[in-house]
């Protein structure tokens, strides 16, 4: 098997690229956050480190259970329909950032709280949605190898998002910066319908 054969073929297949994408959106997400979240509570919202840390603490818990929840509720909903549940987390995604972007350090500590959860339920709990359709959608004689690339495109953008928001941060200010965010994930989920409305093998995943 050519490896750069194969590369080639997944991204000029329109829903393969698409849930590339997704997937690289999806991670820029839960490593931006996973990242900034501690400076954002401690320095601009002016919360304790020690509760910023047990905020963190809930969002990871509540990630954990998205992993697991998540997965359940498309298969019990929507079964075999993991690109619709995909494209809407996406789209919901937005609402819990754009409420973090309006935050200040007077705002309640319990709207804190409950953005940590959801973001942390959605960043993390995305995932194992993601992973399975990539192998639905796979070459059958390259599944191992179409699952590493989507992996290792995942971890560039792990290595290289968060420096560049933290940029984007100190020139703009946090506000900005999660709106950026929300941008990427509108616009991806928008590709995401586009590519699920076109004729493809995954047409039967409409939304």
């Amino acid at each position: 098997m050519n490896l750069r054969r194969l590369i080639l073929g997944l991204v000029r297949d329109r829903a393969v690229r698409s849930l590339l994408i997704a997937g690289l959106a999806l991670a820029a997400f839960q490593y931006v956050f996973s990242v900034q979240i501690l400076i954002f509570l401690n320095d601009h919202l002016r919360i304790p480190i020690v509760t910023a840390g047990f905020m963190y603490s809930v969002a990871q818990a509540a990630g954990i259970a998205g992993r697991i929840g998540l997965a359940w509720i498309s298969d019990r909903f929507w079964p075999g329909m993991r690109m619709r549940s995909l494209k809407w987390l996406l789209a919901f995604s937005t609402i819990p950032i754009t409420a973090l972007s309006a935050l200040t350090p007077g705002s309640p500590r319990v709207l804190a709280y409950t953005l940590c959860t959801l973001l942390g339920l959605l960043s993390v709990g995305w995932y194992p949605l993601y992973l399975v359709q990539i192998t639905d959608i796979a070459p059958q004689h390259a599944v191992a190898s179409t699952i590493s690339f989507a992996i290792t495109l995942n971890q560039v953008i792990a290595a290289t998002m968060p420096p560049l928001f933290g940029a984007l941060v100190g020139a703009t200010g946090y506000t900005v910066g999660w709106l950026f965010l929300v941008v990427i994930l509108i616009l991806t989920a928008t590709q995401l319908h586009r590519a699920q409305a076109a004729p493809n093998p995954i047409a039967s995943q409409t939304s």
